[in-house]
């Protein structure tokens, strides 16, 4: 008894200090790649599928114990924020640009009073989510929202957002909502450009610490004295920074340092009446730093001027606020007022950037007289400006930046892009996306399979580069010219719903398609069609008698032929069927070194040599040789392959294309190849 919990206590010690890579079932496998929308929903899929009830996310429960709770140190709590707040970590997103939060309260509460909220449609927002975007779920109640669910936006079309989430139906899932839904309150929009380092300034502080140590010198070493306590809410001037958030203040006539982390900036917000006959002109505020600032519901009058709001550009015709509005900018501001002359009826035309940033301001239109728009556009990576249109969804453009407009209406317009090419065009079938960046010169064409679908088959400027492909992520990259992808996607689920529109049922072949498309052997060349006719290359071959033989191919870097370099698709399974002997090749350069013509097509006796040698070297039994002589070409045959046709004719694998015809130099087509494969495991090499 005592040696068993002895035991039990040992086991319990080592697991204590096992890093979360011990439960490596969900282990976060995406490398980020600096583009923060993209890398906290990469790393959200890393965990689709992933169920509460265990530290590894394999056995499903309804304890809420999570590997996220654990981590966030709240274990056994409800964890949709925290999953959110793991994500945002692993992506390496700053908390000043995602907060850390396991109450969707919390961050529903930071993105508003941050001035990064927007309402969904069902409570008065016209705002379009974005790919990023935090959505948070809930109900309206008398006292305001009540935010019981979060999730990331991963997608968004015209009439629904999708979502990337924890705890949901206890896993992490994908889920797709109507744009309109009361269950959606609105989105959080993290400023994902900002780096999120803090620059502290001179001026007016509150502190936020309980007690907050002043130093004789600005760092918090044990060996510095502590000249005085400050409580919370105490207000200072400081006057000077050093070490990055060290705040130089005047204390009763002595100078001391504060950390500046915990304390809030005081900003000043400033009214103008922008012109020179205004009365009544509100004093100035105060705003403390993240905290909103409710604007003054005073108001200045003017003789002959209706006073519209207030702006932070002294030319706009539009006012940004109004009284008694929600001010969030962290910064000394000066507001001032937009005036319209009385008795004559203006319209509102405003921009909306529609996925990208930097709209222009909202201008004024005056009845009658035609409006000159805003020549200033906004920008979206990977996307070219095209102009206005009058839709969100809108493909052709309306109105040109600084065109005319002669509406006499208010008018909301919507940026129409067009997707940069960079000088790469691309063809892709449904089931995953590509998409380009840009960086310097280099032009990088990201290919990523959608759940339970790979890459089938890729190529490159009419050269294949993927094909019998079991991927689901591809990188290239380009520093000039024009280039052409070509991408088809293909489910990896297995199972046969006769995925091919050109293989028919009652043909000669179509079970051994489904055969090898089943075993995972063959796939399709492109999304739904498999080309029964179209031939097969011998690096296609070759690929496919590394899946028969079920090898592991990752160690074949180095290669042996000249004419294969290693970075192509089918590199490594040449690289295996050579150094296993299973081929040598078709010839050799003028200095010895052996060929094998890759992108050769497979004939008739090819594959019957390719695959005597493999069985041969294999142990599988090759004695039995069939005679030839009735076959009017059967001297056509290459005299390095009579005893692979003897042998494969013998054998069922080939027989004649007529009662006296061989033709052992036609092109395999891929019909043939999967007749003659399904026959090889089945008959063969059982």
């Amino acid at each position: 008894m005592k040696r068993s919990l002895v035991l039990f206590l040992a086991l319990l010690i080592i697991l204590s200090v096992l890093p979360f890579s011990a439960f490596a079932e969900f282990e976060n496998t995406y490398t980020n790649t600096g583009d923060k929308a993209v890398d906290i929903i990469e790393v959200a899929r890393t965990q689709l599928g992933y169920m509460e009830g265990s530290l590894d996310g394999t056995v499903q429960g309804s304890n809420d114990v999570t590997k996220y709770g654990e981590w966030y140190g709240m274990p056994g709590q409800p964890w949709c924020a925290m999953f959110i707040s793991w994500c945002a970590n692993e992506a390496e997103i700053p908390t000043t640009v995602i907060p850390k939060h396991a109450s969707c309260d919390v961050g529903m509460n930071w993105f508003i009073n941050n001035g990064r909220w927007k309402y969904s449609t069902a409570y008065g927002g016209s705002y379009t989510p974005k790919v990023g975007d935090i959505v948070y779920f809930g109900i309206k109640m008398s006292s305001g929202f009540d935010s019981t669910h979060v999730g990331i936006v991963y997608k968004v079309d015209s009439n629904n957002v999708y979502s990337l989430e924890g705890n949901s139906a206890a896993k992490v899932q994908t889920v797709s909502y109507k744009l309109s839904s009361p269950y959606v309150l609105g989105y959080g929009t993290p400023d994902y450009a900002s780096d999120g380092v803090v620059t502290y300034e001179a001026g007016e502080y509150i502190t936020t610490a309980t007690t907050l140590n002043v130093r004789e010198q600005p760092n918090s070493d044990s060996s510095t004295p502590i000249i005085h306590k400050l409580a919370a809410g105490s207000r200072v001037t400081v006057t000077e920074i050093e070490n990055e958030h060290w705040g130089k203040i005047d204390l009763e006539g002595k100078q001391g340092w504060i950390s500046l982390v915990y304390a809030d900036r005081i900003y000043i917000v400033n009214f103008d009446a922008n012109c020179e006959d205004a009365e009544n002109i509100p004093t100035l505020q105060e705003k403390v730093q993240n905290s909103p600032l409710t604007l003054t519901e005073d108001i200045p009058t003017r003789e002959g001027y209706e006073f519209l709001g207030w702006a932070k550009d002294h030319e706009a015709a539009e006012a940004e606020y109004e009284p008694g509005d929600r001010f969030y900018d962290n910064a000394d501001t000066v507001l001032y007022a937009v005036w319209r002359e009385e008795g004559v009826k203006s319209f509102t035309v405003s921009f909306d950037a529609n996925g990208g940033v930097g709209a222009p301001a909202p201008v004024t239109k005056t009845e009658g007289e035609a409006l000159t728009l805003p020549e200033t556009i906004p920008t979206r990576d990977g996307y070219v400006f095209k102009g206005w249109g009058l839709t969100w969804d809108s493909l052709t453009t309306a109105y040109r930046a600084g065109g005319a407009f002669t509406t006499d209406a208010d008018t909301l317009l919507y940026a129409v892009w067009a997707e940069d090419d960079y000088g790469v065009i691309i063809s892709a079938s449904e089931g995953g996306l590509c998409t380009r960046t840009k960086e310097g010169d280099t032009v990088t064409v990201t290919i990523r399979a959608d759940k339970d679908h790979c890459i089938s088959r890729l190529s490159v400027d009419g050269e294949d580069v993927l094909i019998i492909s079991d991927m689901n992520y591809y990188t290239c990259s380009f520093t000039d010219g024009e280039h052409t992808i070509s991408v088809s996607f293909a489910s990896n689920v297995v199972g046969w719903d006769e995925p091919f529109c050109d293989v028919a049922k009652g043909k000669w072949y179509y079970d051994a398609v489904e055969y090898c498309y089943m075993n995972r052997l063959m796939s399709g060349v492109a999304d739904g069609y498999f080309s029964p006719n179209g031939t097969v290359t011998r690096a296609m071959f070759v690929t496919i008698l590394s899946k028969v033989d079920k090898a592991d191919t990752s160690g074949y870097t180095e290669m042996s032929f000249a004419d294969i370099v290693s970075d192509k698709w089918y590199s490594a399974a040449v690289e295996w069927a050579y150094k296993s002997g299973y081929t040598s090749g078709i010839g050799q350069t003028p200095d010895g070194a052996p060929t094998f013509a890759p992108n050769g097509e497979v004939s008739r006796q090819q594959l019957a040599t390719f695959l005597y040698a493999y069985s041969s070297l294999k142990g599988i039994k090759t004695d039995g040789r069939a005679d030839l002589s009735s076959y009017s070409d059967a001297q056509s045959i290459s005299s390095w392959a009579q005893e692979s046709m003897r042998w494969a004719v013998h054998s069922g694998l080939l027989s004649g294309t007529t009662l006296t015809t061989l033709e052992p130099k036609k092109t395999a087509s891929r019909a043939m190849v999967a007749v003659i494969i399904r026959q090889y495991v089945e008959n063969i090499a059982k």
